[in-house]
């Protein structure tokens, strides 16, 4: 699902290039101001790599055991490195312009920190008017909707031979949770036994 992120995010960032004023926040974002340069700056900007790159946690020992003898260190570490920082970069070309967008390009919502997020993309998705996705979310809750007692054939969704009734979101649940997740973990398990075995 990882590659479905970074294409949500670039198509976020063309989309965000495209609102009034998305170029002021380009220019904040990217326009240094060694004004702003401090050691507390500089200490912060550490702790997000560190944390960004899961250096120094117990993270890299998990990955480690699976780097098998002929991969290469190095270029595994630069490759990790670069697509990190890439997608930090596309990430700010999509947020900033964005709070140029909400803020008429004065940047007052540009404060740092998880915040960030959670006050600015909040903003854009409600001035989106996207009415195929709001309609699709709206028919996709209609059945979790109606299964708890209004509609029969959905309350009493799917009967097991012990005669216990499940009802449809019950259903989904099961789908989702119990087989999905027990089938996916069975072929990575598989597949990683497999690739062990040829190195």
């Amino acid at each position: 699902m990882m590659p479905t992120l970074v294409i949500i995010i670039l198509c976020l960032a063309i989309y965000a290039l495209t609102l009034p004023n998305a170029f002021k926040g380009i220019e904040f974002y990217l326009i240094p101001d060694f004004s702003e340069i401090t050691l507390e700056v500089v200490f912060n900007a550490l702790g997000q790599a560190f944390f960004s790159l899961s250096l120094g946690m117990g993270a890299l020992i998990t990955y480690g055991s699976y780097v098998g003898k002929g991969d290469n260190i190095i270029t595994s570490a630069a490759f990790i490195t670069l697509a990190d920082v890439g997608i930090a970069f596309i990430a700010g070309l999509m947020m900033f312009p964005f709070v140029a967008y909400l803020t008429e390009g004065t940047m007052e919502g540009s404060a740092p920190g998880a915040g960030l997020i959670f006050v600015v993309l909040p903003g854009v998705f409600a001035s989106l008017t996207v009415w195929a996705i709001a309609i699709l979310i709206f028919l996709l809750g209609i059945p979790s909707m109606l299964s708890t007692g209004t509609v029969e054939s959905l309350t009493s969704f799917l009967t097991y031979p012990s005669g216990e009734v499940k009802f449809f979101m019950d259903f989904v649940e099961n789908i989702a949770n119990d087989n999905l997740l027990t089938s996916g973990r069975i072929l990575y398990f598989c597949v990683w036994s497999l690739c062990m075995e040829k190195t």
